[in-house]
């Protein structure tokens, strides 16, 4: 039996409930005989149609909202807004024609650079969790390698036509190892059709976080699209790497949210325990927990398995009241800039205990890209930049009460 529990709108009140709870029912998949008239019911309320299209925008829920919106309630959306919805759709939709062609063609090149490549999430993901990677708003182009490649792969990527947008600062030697050793990506953007592809050799950012064998050499599944085939982790930990990365992004945005409900709306509990048994060994069953209890409060399905921890559990219940309140706030479209660095760090440091997790974070603080763009030092001065971070903090986001007195001005 499945329930439409409503914890996320009842965190923060706010007063687009009605809009938040009809694009939840329209994000639910694999259909279910009583989606169709849970959908109808909440369309034929009083609906913001335009505050109903910018949640859905936010939280990338677009293809899959507009695929069973118009399939249950056609009549009870206004013309307008299926015009929207479906120009939209149609837009995402060659996205993801585009994406297919690049990710072959980067797949290809990879290849013959001899350098390892898998795609986390994106087009493998919406196949595995819809069936049909149009259901799936495309998002960047997530790709995993060897840190051993990062070098290699930069170059490819640079001849490839992309550009290093992220970090966008010059990197040093010193700059690079440390960048390496402290973050786990670098993102580019093509110089000519502007879409995004970001380069991992890690799945976080903290190197004490748990999840590392996640991406072990033999974790590789071939999914099948079109006539190609594209590498990716294997099941079990893909859907444990979705349900970690979705605990380090609060859950900000629904899409991911959705994809964990799409890939275990069918599952048995049997299977849930699996995966939670192979959770509780890498050190992941937190997060996984905290996904599923999210996906019960927030999309009303019922995912339940022995194994999973209580929501007493510290960080189960970190990530459940950071998540319900970064979702819920600011009438369900809370923009990600508005949560400061050091709240996300706060947050993140409540995930784990250890010393090297939190010498992690705190090393990350002391020595940010931010800085080192605002003060290029030479790499033998580079002890200096956690001196010069205040600095940096001030002409950043200028004097306390300066924001204030101006607007008073």
């Amino acid at each position: 039996m499945e329930i439409y529990a409503r914890e996320a709108c009842a965190a923060v009140k706010e007063s687009h409930d009605a809009e938040f709870r009809l694009m939840v029912a329209c994000a639910l998949w694999p259909r279910r005989e009583d989606d169709r008239e849970r959908v109808r019911d909440l369309a034929g309320q009083t609906i913001d149609w335009q505050e109903f299209l910018e949640m859905v925008v936010l939280h990338r829920l677009g293809p899959i909202v507009y695929h069973n919106l118009l399939h249950y309630a056609p009549d009870c959306v206004p013309d307008d807004i299926k015009l929207v919805l479906e120009q939209q759709a149609s837009s995402r939709s060659m996205a993801v024609f585009q994406d297919l062609a690049e990710v072959f063609r980067l797949i290809r090149l990879f290849a013959d650079a001899s350098i390892g490549m898998r795609v986390l999430k994106g087009l493998p993901l919406a196949i595995l969790a819809y069936g049909d990677a149009g259901l799936r708003d495309p998002g960047d182009t997530d790709l995993l390698i060897a840190e051993r490649d990062i070098v290699a792969a930069d170059e490819l990527l640079q001849k490839a036509g992309y550009i290093r947008i992220e970090p966008d600062v010059k990197l040093t030697p010193r700059r690079f190892t440390y960048y390496v050793r402290h973050w786990k990506d670098f993102v580019y953007e093509h110089s000519v059709r502007g879409n995004a592809v970001e380069l991992h050799w890690r799945l976080t950012r903290n190197r004490a976080m748990p999840g590392t064998e996640l991406t072990r050499p033999e974790s590789l599944s071939l999914v099948k699209v079109g006539s190609g085939e594209i590498p990716a982790l294997a099941f079990d930990d893909l859907f444990l790497y979705l349900c970690l990365h979705g605990a380090l992004d609060g859950w900000m945005r629904l899409k991911s949210l959705a994809d964990i409900v799409a890939i275990c709306r069918n599952m048995e509990p049997e299977e849930i325990e699996r995966l939670a048994n192979q959770a509780q060994r890498l050190g992941l069953l937190p997060e996984m927990t905290a996904g599923l209890r999210l996906a019960t409060r927030i999309f009303g399905v019922r995912i339940e398995g022995p194994g999973l921890l209580p929501d007493s559990h510290p960080a189960v219940r970190r990530i459940l009241k950071f998540s319900l309140q970064a979702i819920s706030a600011g009438d369900y479209r809370l923009p990600r800039e508005s949560i400061s660095g050091r709240a996300w760090a706060w947050y993140e440091m409540g995930l784990r205990s250890s010393a090297a997790y939190q010498w992690q974070i705190f090393q990350r603080v002391l020595f940010r890209p931010r800085v080192w763009s605002r003060f290029d030092l030479p790499d033998s001065l580079f002890f200096l930049y956690p001196l010069l971070g205040p600095f940096e903090w001030i002409l950043y986001h200028g004097l306390p009460g300066t924001a204030q007195r101006n607007a008073e001005l």
